[in-house]
């Protein structure tokens, strides 16, 4: 089982996959960028977290940004998938596999601990899980 990555913008000494940028800043990290195609992806709840899952085969690891904006409201990946055959002449008689740009982004019903947050690839899949933060009890204010 490949090791997990902690989303950080220090590379792990011996990480099989290493996240090129992991940026934390204003909302909307990749408004302007345009995608060429859009990876299948599964975005789902437990009580503790949310779990982005992503099909990405073939990606390479300098091809990947992830993106978490600091209030935790919002996920951002975009990267980069090349076409194995460009430059070479040929005749495609079906073409399925996308390449080039891509770009998807996820609101979070609620912000995540971004120090908690980890990502790992394997067998073509991203897997991202970002921690929820836990509910903030009322506070009760004394009138004097």
């Amino acid at each position: 089982m490949p090791q997990p990555l902690r989303f950080s913008e220090q590379r792990p000494p011996r990480a099989i996959w290493t996240i090129r940028r992991v940026g934390v800043g204003p909302a909307q990290p990749l408004r302007g960028q345009r995608a060429a195609f859009e990876p299948p992806t599964d975005v789902y709840e437990t009580p503790e977290a949310y779990v982005v899952r992503m099909e990405i085969a073939g990606l390479r690891p300098e091809g990947l940004e992830v993106h978490l904006t600091r209030d935790g409201r919002l996920l951002a990946i975009a990267g980069h998938r090349d076409d194995p055959g460009a430059g070479s002449p040929r005749k495609y008689y079906t073409m399925e596999i996308e390449c080039g740009e891509f770009a998807r982004s996820f609101p979070l019903r609620q912000p995540v601990d971004a120090e908690a947050v980890s990502a790992s690839y394997a067998e073509g899949f991203l897997e991202i899980t970002l921690p929820k933060l836990p509910p903030r009890t009322p506070r009760r204010v004394p009138i004097e």
